[in-house]
């Protein structure tokens, strides 16, 4: 726990290693092998809202005690997801988001239900379902919805898939291709191959790909598929978006990605040492020079 520490970021932060456990019948409990410094305890229970003790400052080999957490009774979402058919889709992750400030996670059962703790007072709450092979599904409860059960229909999604041209509209096998979050993307049409991608595949013989993705692996909502090859520049597709509209499956997953690639320079050398000798394993790297007008710095 630190000072300045958002409500929305402490949500977020996973605990640390090892330092898990369940209370015994008098709701007492032991943490050990903690690291020093200011830690706080969460608590979660089924029917309870999740809650945190107050900042404790552990020192090195000391032992911290009267740590007590109150948990109050939630007021529990709950529901079921299926797919297309009406089949209960197990294993689903459910994550929900409310104000004030508050999250819960859960995962469906056997039968494709969930059920999230949620504090009385929570309102604006936003739903989020995700499974390998389905869209995510983004969803506001209302009013009206908050003790109903809910119904959550995912759309199943394939592969991205499309073709890699050279700059004679020629299939251009052997291109690497892989997709990265929009953040990324300046970094990315320059140089891909210091970045660590989504997912990532190779053209074939007739330049097609496909590009296997799990949407609800990251939090990520706008990404972008970069191609390249070791004798041509980085080439990049439109914003993709994969979030699911209705029970439809995102537009982007049903169309083909045409990538066309231009030749790249190329530029060789020798790196030696000062007496003369071969600098083998020297890393050499290129970079524009930032001093020309019209240009706005270092950018390779």
């Amino acid at each position: 726990h630190g000072p300045r520490l958002s409500k929305w970021l402490e949500t977020d932060l996973f605990p640390l290693p090892d330092a898990t456990t369940q209370t015994r019948s008098d709701g007492s409990f032991e943490l050990s092998s903690l690291p020093a410094g200011a830690l706080r305890v969460a608590a979660e229970a089924p029917g309870f809202v999740r809650d945190y003790s107050a900042a404790a400052e552990l020192q090195e080999g000391s032992r911290q005690e009267q740590i007590e957490i109150v948990l109050q009774p939630s007021r529990p979402l709950r529901g079921h997801v299926i797919g297309p058919d009406g089949a209960r889709l197990a294993g689903t992750r459910v994550e929900a988001r409310w104000s004030p400030i508050g999250e819960a996670r859960s995962v469906t059962d056997a039968a494709g239900s969930f059920q999230l703790d949620l504090p009385e007072e929570a309102s604006e709450i936003m739903l989020r379902a995700s499974a390998e092979g389905w869209a995510v599904l983004r969803r506001r409860v209302s009013s009206k919805e908050r003790d109903q059960e809910l119904s959550l229909q995912l759309a199943p999604v394939g592969a991205l898939f499309g073709r890699v041209l050279d700059e004679n509209e020629a299939p251009l096998a052997g291109a690497q291709i892989a997709l990265f979050p929009q953040a990324q993307h300046r970094l990315a049409r320059v140089a891909p191959e210091l970045l660590d991608p989504l997912a990532r595949t190779e053209s074939d013989a007739e330049g097609v790909f496909q590009l296997a993705f799990d949407p609800g692996t990251t939090n990520e909502s706008r990404y972008r598929v970069i191609a390249w090859t070791e004798s041509h520049q980085p080439s990049s597709s439109r914003t993709l978006q994969f979030a699911q509209r209705g029970d439809q499956a995102p537009a982007a997953l049903a169309e083909e990605i045409v990538l066309q690639l231009e030749p790249g320079f190329q530029v060789t050398g020798t790196v030696s040492t000062a007496d003369g000798l071969p600098a083998a394993g020297a890393r050499v790297h290129l970079r524009r020079d930032g001093s020309a007008r019209g240009t706005d710095g270092l950018s390779a």
